[in-house]
């Protein structure tokens, strides 16, 4: 069972150390991680979620996220999510920390909430598809799409996309940075 540390909504932590379910059904604020992903060409990976997840099944989401468990970093658990999720093996050393959001949402029937601080990296490290061997239990589908295209498929289907408007605003903006 993953344990995760409880946090106060400035990130300062409590030290309280709770389940992860316990973190949903109580919408105690936690830490994750959200990792971006770009093959050669500059796309940005897209993960779709498989349909029995918790949250948001079947939308298309972040490359890699996933939680900070007690007592680890945010960077040793991108590292970990995008071995997890993807089957992808890096080194903290190929992330780079872009910016940090805080999130809140909850279900329909508020039976799960979701209140977490996300430290938001890139992988520095160009991956490409035939690399990537997702767990099914996680993930059902992965594409890379092209910047602009990102951007426009966001403004004509948002209800596609798991809604993390804010990181995708401040994505775009570091990535114009970018070479």
């Amino acid at each position: 069972m993953e344990m995760v540390a409880v946090v106060l909504p400035t990130g300062i932590p409590t030290g309280e150390i709770v389940s992860r379910n316990d973190v949903h059904s109580k919408g105690l604020w936690h830490k994750t991680v959200h990792v971006w992903i770009r093959n050669r060409t500059g796309e940005i990976l897209l993960q779709k979620r498989a349909d029995t997840k918790e949250s948001h099944p079947g939308l298309w989401d972040i490359s890699c996220a996933g939680h900070v468990s007690a007592g680890d970093s945010s960077s040793d658990a991108a590292v970990r999510e995008l071995s997890e999720e993807l089957g992808l093996t890096v080194h903290p050393s190929d992330l780079k920390q872009l910016f940090s959001v805080s999130q809140q949402y909850s279900n329909f029937d508020y039976s799960y909430f979701d209140n977490e601080l996300v430290d938001v990296y890139l992988c520095c490290v160009p991956v490409e598809k035939e690399q990537i061997t997702p767990d099914e239990k996680e993930v059902s589908d992965v594409v890379f799409y092209p910047l602009i295209a990102l951007k426009n498929k966001l403004l004509k289907e948002p209800e596609i996309f798991v809604p993390h408007q804010q990181e995708y605003e401040l994505l775009f903006e570091e990535l114009s940075l970018l070479p």
